[in-house]
């Protein structure tokens, strides 16, 4: 009867230490997944505030176009009521030309 107590015991032992092992790799390959997550992750945040950065230029060149055809929208405007006005002025003139 001792005999099998210490079977047990030995085979005990055996898997306790056969667990932890196993424990202490899967713990060691998920400390190495979240390093690599972790380091990919950094490069996600850099190119994310990369392409913030781009998103915000082409924003503000946006603003500038958008401006710029106002302008030209205004100016065009002005243009047309002059060119309006000497077609008037033409029109209004007396044949002979006074």
């Amino acid at each position: 009867m001792q005999v099998l107590g210490l079977n047990v015991d030995i085979n005990t032992i055996i898997n306790l230490v056969g667990f932890l092992l196993g424990l202490g790799g899967i713990a060691g390959v998920a400390r190495y997944q979240i390093k690599e997550l972790s380091g990919r992750m950094e490069a996600v945040e850099q190119s994310l505030g990369k392409l913030t950065e781009i998103l915000l230029a082409q924003e503000r060149h946006t603003g500038r176009m958008n401006v710029m055809d106002e302008r030209l929208t205004a100016q065009g405007k002005r243009l047309d009521e002059v060119s309006a006005r000497f077609d008037r002025y033409l029109n209004d003139r007396e044949p002979d030309g006074r």
